[in-house]
């Protein structure tokens, strides 16, 4: 059997065929300046989860280098898990056997000082200095883990606790060692999760020992059920939701960002990772709060995708120069997360009341709840809104004339049609359309009363027009 076809047959991993590398730098060769007290204890924190959960602590692979008050600490909490320095040399040497390792799951866990360069996330290894900041490319590594370099690891969760603040470079650029990227594999699945979006710092609180982020996680991880793996869907929520109540309370400034990477699935690269500040792929400045566009998910999850999804975007965006289309143009949530970046949110709420118009009823239902609730939030007005509605509701006849062979009229056919996209084709064909029109015509159907105009939806009504004059 294929590698491919294996995996997709796999069950899913259990912790005896988990693998971990944790790593964790509180201390640094540029010196003191650098210290961070929290980082190699919150990894040991980490490690030590992982083995709880049952996870053989031979297959856990620990790298720290703690400030020296730490050191004792370090020891105790790392129990059976050998310990490394977490320099340049040994974490590479790590990653690279991993090459030619297999697993069910791989967890990357990694605490210390991070920043950005040319849109790219970069973590500082122990022994980089003011001179020489030798560090891990993670934009890099994560394509790299992506691809069949790593073919033995289908499955990944990758757990980032640093900032994501420019680096700070007068004329050198930063050291940068790539790592293989072999080709595209179709089957891998990977979760990455950091602590902070692009141009954001990530709080680390040296009174309690910990950093904001890996606090929060411990705390999250434990109210999970005990399955493995654990549900990186919910994590995420949880995580993301709890960063939300801290922003709100004035108790945190940066929030978490995620990239979700499913070949088999819908999502593909959900987040840019390496975005520079002030970017589209910024969380914090995404539109929607995290709590709204998992709402709106949850009604997106379960209604199937309009035809003509790419003509709704179209027509929602034709008045914003510049906006990236969706990374999967067939794909709803692809399309929404694409609408969530532009500066303004009338694309996204006007795509969402098009997406409504086209939906079924009790899609419409649900769109109308969340759109009256949430839109007034974003200053978009619900007047605006309906009126678009009222737009895309409003019926269309179109007639079609032609010599009635057996008299001295002509034969209409007419069309009522409300969607937006058959109306377009029924115009195709037809040599003229009238709208609001009465005509003075006898129907040929059994239909003698009238109907409501609302109540037409792609019925073909015949006529016989005895005298057209």
């Amino acid at each position: 059997m294929s590698l491919r076809r294996r995996q997709a047959a796999a069950p899913p991993p259990e912790p005896a065929d988990t693998l971990a590398v944790v790593v964790g730098v509180e201390a640094y060769a540029a010196g003191g300046g650098w210290s961070l007290d929290g980082p190699a204890l919150d990894a040991c924190r980490f490690a030590g989860w992982l083995t709880e959960r049952g996870v053989p602590a031979d297959q856990v692979t620990l790298l720290v280098s703690p400030l020296e008050k730490n050191a004792a600490a370090v020891a105790a909490a790392a129990g059976e898990v050998p310990v490394r320095p977490a320099d340049s040399a040994k974490v590479r040497a790590v990653l690279t056997e991993l090459r030619r390792r297999t697993s069910g799951l791989l967890v990357v866990y990694w605490g210390g000082h991070g920043v950005i360069e040319d849109e790219e996330r970069r973590l500082l290894y122990a022994d980089a200095t003011s001179d020489d900041q030798r560090n891990l490319n993670l934009t890099v590594l994560l394509r790299s883990l992506r691809s069949s370099t790593y073919s033995g690891h289908p499955r990944q969760l990758v757990l980032v606790d640093a900032c994501a603040l420019p680096a700070r470079r007068a004329a050198e650029r930063l050291p940068d060692e790539r790592f293989a990227e072999g080709r595209p594999d179709l089957w891998r699945e990977q979760w990455v999760l950091t602590a902070a979006s692009p141009g954001e710092a990530a709080t680390n609180d040296d009174a309690r020992g910990t950093g904001l982020f890996s606090a929060v996680l411990r705390e999250e991880l434990a109210r999970l059920p005990r399955q493995w793996p654990p549900d990186a869907e919910s994590l995420r929520d949880a995580v993301l939701d709890e960063f939300e109540k801290l922003r709100a309370a004035g108790q945190a400034r940066q929030m978490p960002s995620h990239l979700w990477f499913r070949s088999r699935g819908a999502e593909h690269l959900a987040l840019d990772l390496g975005a520079p500040p002030g970017a589209s792929g910024r969380t914090s400045s995404e539109l929607l709060s995290h709590a709204e566009f998992r709402a709106l998910r949850e009604i997106l999850d379960g209604a199937p995708a309009p035809q003509g999804l790419r003509q709704l975007f179209r027509d929602a965006t034709r008045d914003v120069p510049g906006c990236a289309p969706p990374a999967l143009s067939d794909d709803l949530l692809s399309t929404v997360r694409a609408l969530r970046g532009p500066v303004s949110p009338r694309p996204l709420f006007h795509f969402l009341v098009r997406l409504a118009a086209a939906s079924d009823r009790v899609t419409q239902d649900r769109l109308w709840e969340w759109l009256n609730e949430t839109a007034p939030r974003w200053g978009v007005e619900l007047a605006e809104l309906h009126e678009l509605d009222g737009q895309l509701r409003r019926t269309h006849v179109v007639f079609r004339l032609r010599p009635d062979l057996l008299g001295e009229g002509f034969q209409v056919t007419g069309w009522s049609v409300h969607d937006a996209e058959v109306r377009q084709e029924a115009a195709a064909g037809a040599r003229g359309r009238l709208r609001g029109v009465q005509c003075p015509v006898r129907c040929s159907s059994a239909q003698t009363s009238p109907r409501p105009a609302s109540s037409w939806s792609l019925s073909a009504l015949s006529f016989a027009l005895r005298r057209f004059t």
